[in-house]
């Protein structure tokens, strides 16, 4: 066969492999990606599924049309519609914030002269007892983030606040916890103290260092164990014995 003809079959066999190509199914790279994250995300469903249900056999009165629903869109918009939030707004911007907790005070000591309570230094100079008593409760506000607006709060928590105990303050405070001996109840509040990051291992070291000679109270708003990230809160707190 002539240098022609061995050319010629050559084409006529690379028509043929492109004509039988034509009837292949390529590999879809993309869609067999898709393919496995949809996999995936349907595994990360049955996991989360079958841990919700463990947990309401565990806790059967937890309402399931609350639970993951937060609270926290609502609150906000509450606190748009809210006249008497948004005069105290208005009473901030005007006043400024030194000028208003002036005159939140005078507030607090009338109410305090209804009641008969005598200021502070009337008490001194009238020969109270003034002795220091060793301390027995220990109470962090360990953050004013709060998934509720309530007018009777008196640190103001809400949605829109952002301070929060970081990990460093924790740990000075635990370290305090654990060189008094005379404290017998740690008292965490806030803000729902249990929206912050910190809550689970402040609780946790503190039963830790002090074990079962340390009453630990957490003052939630009830509220908060319907929040997402919160369905195993009170099987935490029934595990620490949390009250």
């Amino acid at each position: 066969m002539n240098q022609v003809g061995v050319i010629h079959s050559r084409r006529l066999f690379l028509q043929q492999i492109l004509q039988s190509r034509r009837h292949l199914t390529l590999y879809d790279q993309s869609s067999t990606d898709l393919l496995f994250h949809s996999i995936k995300l349907d595994r990360d469903k049955q996991k989360q599924n079958q841990k919700q249900k463990q947990m309401q056999k565990q806790l059967p009165w937890r309402r399931k049309d609350l639970t993951g629903n937060s609270l926290i869109a609502s609150t906000l918009e509450e606190m748009e519609n809210d006249s008497e939030f948004q005069l105290s707004l208005q009473n901030l911007k005007q006043m400024g914030q030194k000028k208003l907790t002036l005159e939140e005070k005078k507030i607090r000591r009338r109410a305090l002269d209804d009641l008969n309570v005598p200021p502070f230094k009337e008490f001194k100079e009238a020969g109270g007892d003034r002795r220091r008593r060793q301390c027995e409760v220990l109470q962090l506000n360990i953050g004013l983030y709060c998934n509720q607006a309530c007018n009777h709060c008196h640190v103001e928590s809400s949605p829109q606040r952002s301070e929060m105990m970081t990990r460093k303050v924790a740990d000075e405070c635990l370290k305090l916890l654990k060189n008094s001996k005379s404290i017998t109840t740690l008292d965490i509040t806030g803000g729902a103290p249990e929206m912050n990051s910190e809550f689970r291992y402040i609780v946790e070291k503190a039963r830790e260092i002090r074990g079962s000679n340390l009453d630990i109270i957490d003052r939630c708003n009830l509220t908060v164990v319907h929040e997402p990230g919160q369905e195993d809160l009170i099987l935490f707190l029934k595990k620490h014995n949390v009250s």
